[in-house]
C-alpha cells in the first residue's frame, strides 16, 4: 500500500467524524493483515465498532 493511500485511510475517519475508527484503525489493520482478514471482514468490524459508539 502506498504512503499516500495509507495517509488518506488514516485521515478520512476524522473527516467523517468517525472518532472510534480513528482510534482503533492502526492496531486493527495490523491485526487484520496478520490474521489474513479479507476486506469485507475488515470493513464489517470497523463499521460495527463505530456503530456501537454512536448507539450509546
Amino acid at each position: 500500500m502506498s504512503e499516500t493511500v495509507y495517509e488518506r485511510i488514516k485521515k478520512n475517519p476524522d473527516v467523517l467524524n468517525m472518532k472510534n475508527t480513528s482510534l482503533i484503525l492502526d492496531n486493527y489493520l495490523e491485526k487484520a493483515v496478520h490474521d489474513k482478514k479479507n476486506i469485507v471482514e475488515v470493513l464489517d468490524y470497523l463499521l460495527a465498532e463505530e456503530a456501537k459508539t454512536k448507539n450509546r
